[in-house]
């Protein structure tokens, strides 16, 4: 490094003596300037390399050409141009979703639990027990002291009557038919042969089925 008056000269860069020390602005101006020489060293011998390959430099500037076309007609979607042809995949290994379990995943979270179940219940409609007049009552006692009588022959018989609702108030009437097996006069019920047993208060009506 030559110095000389106000200037320091250090290779082909002067600066001012004060700035001349390693690390000044002098210093950093320097550096630029030889980074910059490189890299336009190495953007050189990238071209000259190019060139060397017959044909390449031009088949490379002719896809970025066509490649800018595409993506200026597709536009936002220019990064997915080459995806748009493609087949869609089907894993070998997993089976396919059906539409359903598909749709179930986007379906909202119930954050009350069992409200549904409350709606649907309150909205079921139930019925309410038939007050049976001294006639009707005196006509299914007749029809159960006679079945009473024969109750060994196992009659078959068509019984209606009222059940009880077990989760709200009222019920429904059911009609079935069956072998009697058995009238407990004591607990007041009777008991078909298919273990259906019917209390007395239910009974809204009782028939036997005549033989042929």
């Amino acid at each position: 490094m030559q110095s000389g008056g106000k200037y320091a000269v250090r290779g082909k860069y002067a600066v001012r003596g004060k700035h001349a020390r390693l690390g000044g602005p002098g210093h950093k101006c320097r550096k630029k300037e030889e980074n910059r020489a490189m890299n336009e060293e190495n953007r050189d011998n990238r071209i000259r390399n190019s060139e060397k390959r017959p044909g390449n430099s031009m088949e490379n500037q002719g896809n970025s050409t066509e490649n800018r076309d595409k993506n200026k007609k597709i536009g936002t979607g220019a990064s997915y141009c080459d995806m748009i042809g493609m087949a869609h995949h089907v894993s070998k290994k997993r089976p396919h979703m059906s539409v359903s379990d598909r749709a179930a995943q986007f379906a909202p979270f119930a954050a009350l639990t069992g409200y549904e179940d409350e709606i649907r219940e309150t909205a079921r409609l139930t019925e309410s027990r038939i007050l049976l007049d001294e006639t009707q009552k005196e006509e299914i006692s007749r029809t159960l002291l006679r079945l009473l009588e024969h109750q060994g022959n196992m009659p078959e018989v068509t019984i209606t009557y009222f059940r009880p609702d077990a989760r709200k108030q009222g019920g429904d009437y059911r009609t079935v038919s069956g072998r009697l097996k058995k009238i407990e006069r004591d607990q007041q019920y009777v008991l078909l042969q298919d273990g259906t047993e019917i209390p007395f208060a239910d009974l809204l009506y009782v028939e036997e089925k005549k033989r042929p």
